[in-house]
């Protein structure tokens, strides 16, 4: 992929990532927040069995490492984002958290990068690497 694609791609899946953070944020601060939070919860839960269903009945077995591998690097910053929006969505006391929000954004941005840049090439290489 040219640098520039790879910039635009950043850029694509930033807004994604941002937008569902942004959606939870805001949620979070309504008397919905709960059910926001299950509804974020059922939709990260339903894309990652598809991207399962779809490796093992692609590769087999060898679909696990190949799956796990598709989110190695940059789960280790998603995850922490999102159960800290989930937090403060199911917290008791409703504010808004506008500095922690920007910050949340700013640690996406950083796992969208190990996500466009780092992610492909550790994933083709163990996919060479695989006996089918």
């Amino acid at each position: 992929m040219k640098a520039a694609s790879r910039g635009t791609l950043f850029f694509q899946v930033w807004l994604q990532r941002s937008g569902m953070a942004l959606m939870l944020w805001l949620a979070g601060m309504t008397p919905v927040a709960c059910l926001a939070a299950w509804g974020a919860c059922l939709v990260l839960g339903l894309e990652q069995a598809w991207l399962l269903a779809g490796f093992t009945g692609w590769g087999g077995f060898w679909g696990l490492p190949v799956f796990v591998a598709t989110l190695f690097p940059q789960v280790v910053f998603y995850i922490p984002v999102f159960w800290l929006l989930l937090s403060w969505a199911l917290a008791k006391e409703r504010r808004i958290r506008t500095a922690g929000f920007l910050i949340l954004l700013l640690v996406l941005g950083m796992g969208t990068a190990l996500e466009v840049w780092l992610n492909p090439g550790f994933v083709s290489l163990l996919v060479s690497h695989c006996p089918f």
